[in-house]
């Protein structure tokens, strides 16, 4: 009996306290701090397959790729997300540790034809000018319109960045590791023409390995 009190006490108090770290702030409690200018159009070369892609929703703060940033990620979320992002903000993209890290996250989402939720996105948007939303929808299939979105913007506004991460919304990352270990390859290689990663050769279907990671 004491023995499934302890674990009703324990379980209680593991959600008591997790769910402080998923904590959704109220949209409507903060006010706009930007104004759009949209659509806007991306570096690709006519007659290419990612011709038409433009950005629906910029609202990255101009000096999220200054001098002090050390690391950009662009981190790939969903517009139904919300949720995700702010555990992101508010733990190892958290601007309150960004001395430690100089990491600073930006959130890459697709379109939507929920007009409530495209309320919510450009809400978000306004109030934390993190997130970039592409003119395609946000599907499995068109995931790689989104990654060239991110990386068109990225060669356009951060050139002098020393590093980009590329990561999704439902990793959990170690940023001061992460620092420590691209620290020490930047001494090694100082010409910063390189690219941390897995690839698998003729590969036939998408690698999923959850167990290799910069620790």
């Amino acid at each position: 009996m004491v023995f499934l009190l302890l674990c009703a006490f324990l379980i209680a108090f593991i959600f008591k306290t997790s769910s402080k770290l998923f904590k959704i702030y109220a949209l409507n409690d903060f006010e706009p701090q930007i104004d759009e200018t949209l659509p806007k159009k991306l570096n690709f070369k006519a007659g290419s397959a990612f011709e038409n892609l433009t950005l629906k929703l910029d609202s990255i703060k101009n000096d999220t790729c200054g001098n002090s940033t050390f690391i950009l990620s662009i981190t790939l979320s969903h517009t139904s997300e919300a949720e995700m992002r702010h555990f992101i903000r508010n733990s190892w993209g958290s601007k309150d540790i960004y001395f430690r890290t100089r990491l600073r996250p930006i959130f890459l989402v697709g379109a939507t034809n929920n007009n409530s939720l495209q309320d919510e996105i450009e809400n978000e948007a306004k109030t934390f000018r993190d997130i970039l939303q592409i003119n395609y929808m946000d599907t499995y299939r068109n995931l790689t319109y989104k990654i060239m979105a991110g990386l068109s913007w990225i060669s356009e506004n951060c050139k002098t960045t020393p590093w980009i991460l590329k990561i999704d919304h439902d990793v959990l990352l170690n940023p001061f590791n992460l620092r420590k270990f691209l620290e020490k390859e930047l001494q090694s290689n100082p010409s910063q023409n390189v690219i941390i990663g897995r690839c698998k050769k003729n590969a036939t279907k998408p690698l999923r390995n959850g167990r290799w990671a910069v620790s």
